[in-house]
């Protein structure tokens, strides 16, 4: 029951963004009361203006500033709860938990450099964020600051395009929500460690980013990178064709036989670069292992991870909760785990007629994957940099001011708990 409930959750709001987005291309479609519901524009919002460079210096400055205030916060709970003696190494350390090693290990010496039981075990991860580890690394000649200093500039770096991409369809009220949000989501923690996270986000942003402003190109760039942070960042190919077919009336232009050749020629092929990425990935895999696809072997033996319909790993996750789990496993996994999941459906349904569909469609294609794993012992902390989540939840919370609050005020308390567990080698992962 668990699987069919969890489809037509999904399901329902996905067949209603493929409507909305045939009609917006210029398909002619039936005019019934379903349809008219379906494609109706909600927005109460209006853009007041794009944001200058003065305003997203400030923003980057004000993000960095938190995570430092952040990593302040972390000393001094290591300095209440833990046994051993305080210094600058032993605050590295404890920030370089569960993946962070592993994207080290590939910044230290390629993903040749490490083996496990006559295994390259680092081919599970993508390249891009132990790349930009290694740059900074060149700088600090520390591979657990180097690991830090990527994560918190790359953090700044998608909070300024998340803020200049928010700016170009939205207030300033909204623009600056979603960056607070996105900042003090519970396991917003991981924008300070190693890991993906904030290579991904900073990536996703700015592909978005030049996507709106029409500047094809850029997005193929930034397009190509993203898919090379993270297995999900090919989908950002989605909401790059949707927004051609969109803002070039596509479909009613081939209705109503003009040309619309050029403009595909064009558009299509830098929408689709985010393709090339994966290819790469698959390259480094065969030079290393003399086959492309070793990181699904690894993926499965090593990692215990693989592909699995969305819906039986929710009935995986609600079978973990009322299993038996242990408190830490619980709280630190499963709970916020099922929860992530359905915070995504009940804003991916509520955003649909509210926002742009490049936003929705990314948001659909980013969750698809997310959701979709055999083991989702990490899908709060793959939630925590999905973006279209915290550009709804900004809009459904400006006009609602004590929840607002509330949002903010339990967010950031368990942001703290969260990262505390997180230092002490807790199950958050």
């Amino acid at each position: 029951m668990i699987p069919v409930i969890a489809s037509v959750l999904f399901w329902v709001p996905v067949a209603a963004l493929v409507i909305r987005v045939l009609g917006n291309s210029g398909m002619k479609l039936p005019d019934n009361r379903l349809i008219r519901f379906i494609c109706a524009d909600k927005r109460t919002y209006e853009p007041d203006g794009e944001a200058g460079g003065k305003e997203l210096l400030a923003v980057f400055g004000l993000c960095i500033a938190f995570r430092l205030l952040m990593y302040l916060a972390s000393f001094a709970s290591l300095a209440f709860f833990s046994e051993e003696k305080l210094g600058f190494d032993m605050f590295l350390s404890h920030w370089r938990q569960w993946d962070v090693s592993n994207y080290i290990r590939i910044a230290e010496g390629g993903y040749s450099g490490y083996t496990e039981d006559g295994k390259f075990t680092t081919l599970a991860f993508f390249p891009l964020t132990s790349v930009f580890i290694r740059i900074f690394y060149l700088f600090l000649r520390n591979m657990n600051l180097a690991a830090m200093a990527e994560a918190v500039f790359a953090y700044g770096a998608g909070c300024v395009y998340l803020y200049g991409l928010m700016r170009m369809d939205y207030d300033k009220e909204r623009a600056a929500g979603a960056v607070v949000l996105i900042s003090i989501f519970p396991y917003a923690l991981f924008f300070g460690t190693g890991m993906s996270e904030s290579t991904f986000f900073a990536m996703s942003a700015a592909a978005m980013y030049y996507l709106r402003k029409g500047d094809m190109p850029m997005f193929a760039v930034f397009g190509v990178l993203t898919s090379l942070s993270r297995m999900v960042g090919i989908a950002v190919m989605c909401p790059a064709v949707v927004e051609v077919f969109e803002r070039y009336d596509i479909i009613g232009k081939i209705r109503r036989k003009e040309k619309a050749g050029k403009i595909l020629l064009k558009n299509i092929p830098p929408a689709l670069a985010p393709c090339i990425g994966i290819p790469v990935y698959w390259l480094i895999n065969y030079m290393v292992t003399g086959s492309a696809f070793t990181y699904l072997e690894y993926q499965r033996t090593v990692w215990h991870q693989g592909a699995m319909y969305f819906g039986k790993s929710t009935e995986l996750i609600f079978g973990q909760i009322f299993g038996g789990s242990g408190n830490v496993a619980l709280f630190g996994i499963w709970l916020p785990g099922i929860l992530c999941y359905a915070l995504i459906m009940i804003a991916l349904a509520y955003g649909i007629r509210r926002h742009r569909s490049m936003y929705t469609v990314f948001f659909a294609a980013c969750a698809m994957v997310n959701m979709s794993l055999k083991w989702p012992i990490s899908a709060p902390r793959y939630t925590s940099a999905l973006i279209p989540l915290f550009i709804v939840m900004s809009d459904f919370c400006e006009n609602r001011k004590f929840l607002k609050q509330l949002v903010y005020a339990v967010s950031a308390a368990l942001l703290g708990i969260y990262m505390t567990g997180y230092l002490f080698s807790k199950h958050i992962l």
